[in-house]
């Protein structure tokens, strides 16, 4: 069996042909990996750009303080206060409804805040079984559900205690001063200082109201 030919490589004109085809297929396969890595680098920096504007949406005062009411009344062991429990929540299954569509992973969700968000299904989750069963309204929540279980999974693998109602318990003081501490930033990066005549003066501004 010949393996090697005798004939020789023709580089240029008639015979050439081989050659163009291999360039000609090295640069399809370069593009096409240059062409994979931009679109992995744009899919990567929408992923960023979403879970910021989650996270800052997740931040707000309003939110903050529905989450702080409710909070305080699981560790008073009263009824979460409906209208603050539907707002967490309805946040929490919009999150969720991107991460079961895989606009967002839920691993991203995961190295994010997961543990939070897990905290959340577990102080909400009697109330939304309870409205499930009441309205009628059995998949109400239904992404939140799923993102819980995901993200408790990917806890599970990562060999991290899983936040049931006991550990969340222990752990709803440390959350409660964590609000009221993004609460009490937010209120005093609102506060505008009063300039009187004698601020004036300790300012830099000896002639501040004088006549």
């Amino acid at each position: 069996m010949q393996i090697v030919s005798s004939q020789p490589i023709v580089l240029i004109g008639p015979g050439s042909e081989w050659l163009w085809s291999a360039i000609s297929g090295l640069a399809l396969i370069v593009t096409f990996v240059a062409i994979w890595r931009q679109l992995r680098a744009e899919r990567d920096m929408s992923a960023f750009e979403q879970l910021t504007r989650l996270e800052e949406g997740w931040m707000d005062e309003t939110l903050t303080r529905a989450k702080l009411r409710v909070a305080r009344a699981t560790q008073k062991e009263e009824a979460a206060p409906w209208g603050a429990a539907l707002a967490v929540g309805a946040f929490c299954e919009r999150i969720a409804s991107l991460a079961h569509a895989g606009h967002i992973s839920a691993r991203a969700m995961w190295e994010s805040n997961g543990l939070e968000f897990l905290l959340w299904w577990v102080l909400l989750e009697p109330e939304v079984r309870r409205f499930r069963e009441e309205e009628g309204q059995h998949n109400a929540l239904e992404h939140f559900e799923w993102l819980a279980t995901q993200l408790a999974r990917l806890s599970a693998q990562a060999r991290i205690q899983s936040l049931d109602s006991a550990a969340v318990s222990r752990s709803l003081a440390r959350y409660i001063e964590a609000y009221e501490e993004r609460l009490s930033m937010l209120e005093q990066s609102r506060a505008v200082p009063v300039v009187t005549p004698n601020t004036a003066r300790v300012l830099g501004n000896p002639e501040a109201g004088t006549a």
